[in-house]
């Protein structure tokens, strides 16, 4: 809208007006050009390139140069929203941080959209939250199956995994857990 428009209808026609109108156009669509920008570059959804790099360097991402505009506003929204995107290097990230080293396994199978993980077994009271924490950032599509570690000192092997998922099953690894 400009000057004029805000004017009643019989002040319109008057040509001092009309020349205030014109003189002050340039500077207030400039202030509104400005106004739009900043509206945009506020919100994470409408960012440009600008704004984008603002909530980066906010949320402390590393841009390597190979994403795209619409990959970084996605990885900003995910942090904003506090669901990082899915990846097994991230999931490993998370187990290593939450269990330790050598705590826990994971596993994928993508055919069949399903995701082992399983912690030690001194880690038992934390399964609970670990699993509603994993199930609130993989995908609605996957299958989440939670499992213990039992490491024993017998010259044999054994193991158990104790059921939290719906589906039970095990599998031996080198160290000896199951």
């Amino acid at each position: 809208m400009t000057y004029l428009d805000y004017l009643p209808e019989f002040l319109r026609g008057i040509r001092d007006f009309q020349g205030l109108g014109a003189g002050t156009e340039p500077e207030t669509e400039w202030v509104r050009d400005w106004c739009r920008k900043v509206q945009d570059e506020c919100g994470a959804e409408t960012a440009g390139e600008e704004g984008l790099s603002r909530f980066e360097r906010m949320l402390g991402l590393q841009d390597q140069g190979t994403l795209t505009l619409e990959q970084r506003r996605m990885r900003v929204l995910g942090m904003l929203r506090n669901l990082p995107p899915f990846s097994m290097g991230w999931l490993l990230e998370k187990l290593l941080a939450d269990c330790g080293e050598g705590n826990f396994y994971a596993t994928q199978d993508t055919e069949h959209f399903r995701l082992q993980v399983g912690v030690d077994q001194k880690l038992e009271g934390s399964i609970a939250s670990l699993y509603h924490s994993l199930r609130q950032s993989i995908p609605a599509n996957m299958e989440l199956h939670m499992g213990l570690l039992y490491r024993t000192k017998m010259p044999g092997r054994f193991g158990v995994l104790m059921r939290t998922g719906e589906i039970i099953s095990g599998k031996e690894r080198e160290d000896g857990a199951v």
